[in-house]
Parts: C-alpha cells; sequence; structure tokens
C-alpha cells in the first residue's frame, strides 16, 4: 500500500507524527538502503532503474484493494516492451508484471510469473518459458518484442541480456486493440493475481528491437544521458517512458498511468548521512555527512581523523546522493544506508537546554536520529544538545579533528548504560570507563562527556550520531545467545539490522554485524557486513543468518562467534 507523506519542518528539526501516534509517517522518508554497480568515474546514486513503483500484489480481494498501474499506451501489431523488476518471495500464486487484453484472444499480452517461472503470453499464445526463474530476490530485465503480421518466428523474450527465447504465434484474429490500455502489476479482468515486488524504467516501442537494441537497454544506469529519452534510439521507435520515480506520468505526457495503492521511489528524500561500503572488495567503511558537508569522510573501521575526499560523496541531492570515483570502481559492487535528518543546521547555543557546549545539529525528531557536531572544552561533565525529543539510546561519537588519527570511536547504549563504552572500529567488550560518558545518562536534551581525548578534547571537533527507539520504526535492544534460533521481537519488520556482542561468553564477543533488507531481499538474509573491518561482504550461508519477521528478527539457529553464542549478550539497533 502507499504512504501517507505528510511532513514539516520546525528550524533545522525534522519532526512529524511518530508510528506510535497512528499519524502520517513513512520509514521510506527517513531511512533507505541502495546498491549500485560502479562506472569509473561519477555517478549519481537514487532510485533511478531498480527502485521505482513499489507493487504490493494482494492475492485475494477486490480490484479496488490491489496495487497497479493503469496506462493510457494500447498494444499495438509491432512492438517492445522493457522493463525492470524485482519479485518479493520466493514463490507464489500467479502474479502479472504487465498485462493487455484484446487481439484475437481475452488474453492478449502479458509478462507474468507463475509460481517460481516467468511466463509469456503474446495474442493470448503461451510462449514456452521453461527454466526461466525469476524468483530468487534479485532484480531482472526482460524485454518482450512482437511482430504478430509477420509469418515465422515473430516473438523474442530476453531476460537479463541473454539470448532469447524464440516463438511463432499466429496472427490469427489480431487486429490491434484500441479500447483496453496496459495494466502493470495486475491482471486487468480479475480481482486477484496482483504482482508483489518492484517495477521500474518501463519502456514502450513500436517496434520489434533487435538484441544489440535489447543489449544496450540491459545496461542503463542512472549515468546514461538518455535515461529520461522517450525516444532512447532516437530512431521514432520510442513511444512512452516510464519512469515511477514519483508518479505513474510518461516523460512524454501523452500516455499517463493511473496508479493504485502504489508507492513510488526515487529516494524518496535527500539524505543527510550516507554510510558506503564496496561489496564486491576490500574497502574502508565512510561515512559522509551534510553537517560536516559533502566530501568529509570518517571511516568506521579506523581511529583517522576526518579527511577530504574529492572522489566520495560529493553532494546530497534531494532524491540520493552523488559519489565520485574512489567508491564507484568499474563493475564493483558498493552498499549505501542513508538516513535523513534536517534540511539545515541548527546551532544551539550553550546554556539553551542545560548544555554547557554549544553544537550544530540536524535532527529528525520523529525518526529518533540526529547528527551533532562539537567543539570539545576538555571538562568533565561537559554536556552537548542532541537536538531529539527523547533521550539517545544509543550515540556514536568520533574525534574528526586532523591531529588525532589515534582516538577510537566511542559508543554508548542504553541497555550497558553510561559506563560502559564500546568502540566502534574494534571486536572488544564493554569497557568500563567515566572518562567517556561521565557514568551519566543522556536526558531529553543533551548527553553528558568526560574529559576523555576521544570525545572531549579542548579545541578538538567532534561528530556524533545520536538514535533513539521509535515504536513502530527504531529500536535498539539486547538478547541473549542460545544453543538455538533466538527471537527478537521489535514491533515491526527490519529493514536494516546491527548486532554486537558485549559481553559475557568471550567466544560470542566479536564483529558490529550489518544486515539489510536489499541486498539479500528475502529471508534468510546471510550477506553481512562488519562496520570495524574494510572485508568484502561476507556470505556464509545459512551460519550466520538472520530472518525479518513481521515483528522482529529470527538469528540462525546455528551457533555463532557474531550473532547467536550460548552465554553472550548483544546489542542491536534494528531500523523499520
Amino acid at each position: 500500500m502507499g504512504f501517507n507523506k505528510k511532513f514539516y519542518q520546525t528550524g533545522g528539526l525534522v519532526a512529524s507524527t511518530p508510528p506510535s501516534g497512528g499519524g502520517a509517517f513513512d520509514p521510506l522518508q527517513n531511512f533507505e538502503t541502495v546498491t549500485y554497480t560502479g562506472n569509473g568515474s561519477t555517478q549519481k546514486i537514487t532510485g533511478y532503474i531498480r527502485k521505482g513503483a513499489i507493487i504490493g500484489g494482494t492475492k485475494t480481494g477486490t480490484s479496488a484493494t490491489q496495487s497497479s498501474i493503469f496506462t493510457s499506451y494500447y498494444e499495438t501489431n509491432i512492438g517492445s516492451i522493457s522493463l525492470w523488476f524485482r519479485r518479493n518471495g520466493s514463490s507464489g500464486e500467479l502474479e502479472y508484471l504487465t498485462n493487455t487484453v484484446g487481439g484475437g484472444s481475452t488474453l492478449g499480452h502479458a509478462i507474468l510469473i507463475n509460481g517460481s517461472q516467468l511466463r509469456v503470453y503474446v495474442n493470448g499464445t503461451a510462449i514456452n518459458t521453461t527454466g526461466l526463474n525469476v524468483t530468487d530476490g534479485n532484480w531482472h530485465h526482460v524485454v518482450l518484442t512482437w511482430n504478430l503480421p509477420a509469418s515465422g518466428t515473430n516473438v523474442n523474450l530476453y531476460v537479463d541480456n541473454a539470448t532469447p527465447l524464440t516463438a511463432s504465434v499466429s496472427v490469427g484474429s489480431y487486429t490491434g486493440n484500441s479500447t483496453t490500455s496496459l495494466r502493470l502489476g495486475h491482471y486487468t479482468s480479475q480481482s486477484n493475481n496482483g504482482f508483489s515486488g518492484s517495477i521500474d524504467q518501463v519502456r514502450l516501442f513500436n517496434t520489434a528491437l533487435n538484441s544489440t537494441q535489447v543489449g544496450e537497454l540491459a545496461l542503463e544506469t542512472y549515468a546514461d544521458p538518455k535515461k529520461s529519452t522517450t525516444d532512447y534510439f532516437g530512431n521514432g521507435s520510442g513511444v512512452a517512458l516510464y519512469e515511477l520515480d514519483e508518479d505513474a506520468k510518461d516523460t512524454g505526457d501523452a500516455y499517463n498511468g493511473t496508479p493504485t495503492n502504489v508507492n513510488f521511489l526515487g529516494m524518496a528524500f535527500q539524505p543527510d548521512l550516507v554510510w558506503v561500503k564496496g561489496r564486491s572488495i576490500s574497502n574502508d567503511h565512510s561515512l559522509f555527512d551534510s553537517v560536516r558537508t559533502a566530501t568529509k569522510r570518517i571511516k568506521s573501521n579506523s581511529t583517522a581523523a576526518e579527511d577530504t575526499l574529492l572522489g566520495g560523496v560529493t553532494s546530497f541531492d534531494t532524491n540520493g546522493f552523488t559519489i565520485g570515483s574512489n567508491y564507484n570502481q568499474i563493475s564493483t559492487t558498493y552498499v549505501a544506508w542513508c538516513w535523513k535528518a534536517a534540511d539545515t543546521t541548527t546551532t544551539i547555543p550553550a546554556g539553551t537546554v542545560g548544555n554547557t557546549i554549544a553544537s550544530d545539529v540536524r535532527a529528525n525528531q520523529a525518526a529518533g536520529f540526529s547528527i551533532v557536531k562539537w567543539t570539545g572544552n576538555g571538562t568533565a561533565g561537559a554536556t552537548v544538545g542532541h537536538g531529539l525529543s527523547s533521550a539517545p539510546d544509543m550515540i556514536i561519537t568520533k574525534n574528526i579533528s586532523a591531529d588525532r588519527t589515534s582516538d577510537a570511536w566511542a559508543v554508548y547504549n542504553s541497555i550497558g548504560g553510561a559506563t560502559k563504552q564500546l568502540y566502534l572500529e574494534k571486536t572488544s567488550a564493554y569497557g568500563s570507563s567515566i572518562t567517556v560518558y561521565n557514568n551519566t545518562e543522556p536526558t531529553t536534551d543533551v548527553f553528558s562527556i568526560g574529559d576523555w581525548s576521544g570525545i572531549n578534547y579542548n579545541g578538538d571537533n567532534f561528530i556524533a550520531y545520536c538514535f533513539h527507539s521509535v515504536d513502530g520504526y527504531q529500536k535498539v535492544g539486547s538478547y541473549s545467545g542460545s544453543s538455538s534460533a533466538v527471537t527478537v521481537t521489535t514491533g515491526f519488520k527490519p529493514r536494516w539490522l546491527m548486532i554486537k556482542g558485549v559481553s559475557g561468553n568471550a567466544a560470542g564477543i566479536g564483529s558490529w554485524v550489518i544486515y539489510d533488507s536489499v541486498r539479500d531481499g528475502v529471508n534468510p538474509n546471510t550477506k553481512f557486513l562488519q562496520a570495524n573491518s574494510s572485508l568484502e561482504e561476507k556470505d556464509f550461508s545459512t551460519t550466520y543468518s538472520v530472518d525479518f519477521n513481521d515483528d522482529g528478527f529470527t538469528t540462525t539457529a546455528t551457533q555463532n562467534d557474531l550473532i547467536n553464542y550460548n552465554g553472550t549478550e548483544y546489542i542491536y539497533l534494528a531500523i523499520a
């Protein structure tokens, strides 16, 4: 279903009704995971291609409850359709990506999924697609071409730019269809058979594309200068393009669609914190935020001070961000986790909210997230305003001054309290010191800091990322490891999860392990990265897996040293 996207802004703080209030709150406007493949230069990372329209296919019910896009484009006797799609889950009932009605049969041209197989009909004739399994949770590119006046082989189906499946379809009584238009995500004349997943970059042509043209479309990315061009090949063959970033209109405004219960995603916000990591290579985790401004990098796996990386995040854009060459190597895969804070930075002067140090803040109060920057004074017990409406449950802090290359990241969490600090770049268990967070729990207005150089050295600059639990959206919590699977209740289905062993059995105390719902797409989530390590993405099948449930997550039953060891206490940050 779609989301109500009502928001308002107060100064530099983003406020909205949180999930627990029953009002308007869209998790996808506050946090997002995006994956991309490097092109060796610079590219804008956003929702374009492989994001698109989220279709929530309902298997039963009336057509009014279905998710679909009903366009005003009619099928022709010669043509092609190109689109990207990703199906939720691994199997299911009949689900239609596209469908038209007309021609020589009740069922005209259609692309659908039956169980796990892609199926195609042209002029009501089924095309043999045995072996085309497309329910693996990955994105797939499909092109269907037809030339019904021709005899012999007149239909081609390309999936992921592979050698096409071909078929001969009888023209029969086909005369074209000028009464019923194209529907995306739902069978035209039935109340069920809705597609469940994402559809993006739908292109319609009035010619049967050849294999070379299909190959060009299969490689299309946001960096393509023709990304928004309807007539992609410049020969008059391009009829309509549905980018599906914000609405169901086609780029030429001639065949606009009408959406029903569809959530359109570019990236639904301008990010303020972008955390980037190479998946297929070993490289540093790099964090860029809008308070420190673009190109300013700090590394979660290193004690290094802030540096300027012109090849990093070069701008925070209205629906994404632009990445430079350092995190954009050719054919290398990357992930970026993106948080919304606020559109502007607000200064909280000393003495305003019981704080003794002034701070520059971007705070998203509804989402329980803020970015805080301050200059240390070296005094134990100094306090800093965090901009949130509740006390933070997790604070991740770094000294960013150039001469502080060995100061660790300090991490506070409300489970262990202010005397049990952790370090983001380390695998160690809880430490015990009052010099970090001054043995004082945060309040609704401020957090306290000690006189340790990593958090309050006189004249040095510091950055902190603050999180507090928000019912239905975000939770900082803990669980105890076991010799069997552990189910943790968060009150929502996580899209992002970071876990750390902190105390108890030392065999289970290790890395900060990060999962998300995009890199796997379906349960079990087996792909993980480690915030404290530059290593590439790991995938150990079910050994270190988690399932994202409707109200929480479940660890693998296999006892292991990262997320589930009997006798080890774990903390986590989960985001819907």
